[in-house]
């Protein structure tokens, strides 16, 4: 029986373009097989060796054998069979976690990324798996889950509130026949944190003090944290809110007001 000795067994092919050779009794004709197919014909070499090539192989895994028909028509053993995996197709992001462009993120959160086929697993690390906030890495471990197809990569400490990250997969990450992936990156940011320090006390800074009006409405004014919502009260009444700017400041106007004395207090 002939022998097919290339490609490796078990091995891949990236292209559709599958080579395979071996040997066999010289001048004998060699007709590779898949299954009960017929995929080509040769004549092995004085040198007793023989190489067919297939192009345009299909994506998925084939099992070839092949036997020799010497001069005077006599057939040999089919070869022992040669499985090859073609797979011309780059892996893909098939979903994530924190999504692309995702906001409120909690701060303790890992980062995952599974993948549409298995990966060559000694491809995933540390360098080909980053998180960054701008130029800044994030040391963090990065592990490969071969069952689930999953990237997982664990921030050593917690991330920073407020703060935008990227995670990029780079393209030396490869499959099983070792194409590489689709070159991914994305951004999520973090949980603004928790604003519970009280604002400063307001002021009022217009009108003058003890001072007079005369037509009834009053415009008050005065500085404020910025962003917070002011209130004025009139002794315990309140006469009226409004948003500080982001200059820190504030206006309230109030109409038809009493003849009579008035005090104004602001709260923030």
């Amino acid at each position: 029986a002939p022998t097919i000795t290339t490609p490796a067994a078990d091995g891949y092919d990236t292209d559709g373009d599958v080579t395979l050779a071996g040997a066999a009794e010289a001048g004998s004709t060699v007709e590779l097989s898949e299954g009960t197919t017929a995929r080509g014909t040769t004549t092995a070499t004085a040198g007793g060796t023989w190489t067919i090539t297939l192009a345009d192989v299909a994506d998925g895994v084939h099992a070839y054998s092949a036997t020799a028909t010497d001069g005077a028509d006599n057939s040999s053993p089919a070869s022992s069979v040669r499985t090859i995996t073609v797979d011309t197709i780059a892996p893909t992001v098939s979903s994530r976690s924190p999504l692309a462009d995702e906001t409120g993120v909690a701060i303790d959160s890992g980062v995952e990324a599974t993948l549409s086929e298995a990966l060559a697993g000694a491809t995933v690390s540390a360098t080909s798996v980053t998180l960054t906030s701008g130029a800044t890495s994030v040391p963090a471990t990065v592990t490969y889950d071969a069952t689930s197809r999953t990237i997982s990569l664990d921030p050593s400490a917690d991330l920073t509130a407020g703060t935008t990250y990227t995670v990029s997969l780079a393209a030396t990450i490869t499959d099983l026949a070792g194409n590489p992936i689709v070159t991914t990156s994305w951004d999520f940011s973090t949980l603004n944190p928790a604003d519970t320090t009280a604002p400063d006390a307001p002021t009022i800074t217009s009108p003058s003090a003890d001072g007079y009006d005369r037509d009834g409405s009053v415009t008050l004014a005065g500085t404020a944290e910025a962003g917070s919502t002011v209130e004025l009260l009139d002794g315990t009444t309140s006469v009226g809110t409004t948003t500080a700017t982001a200059g820190a400041t504030w206006t309230i106007t109030l109409t038809d007001v009493d003849d009579g004395v008035h005090a104004y207090t602001a709260t923030a």
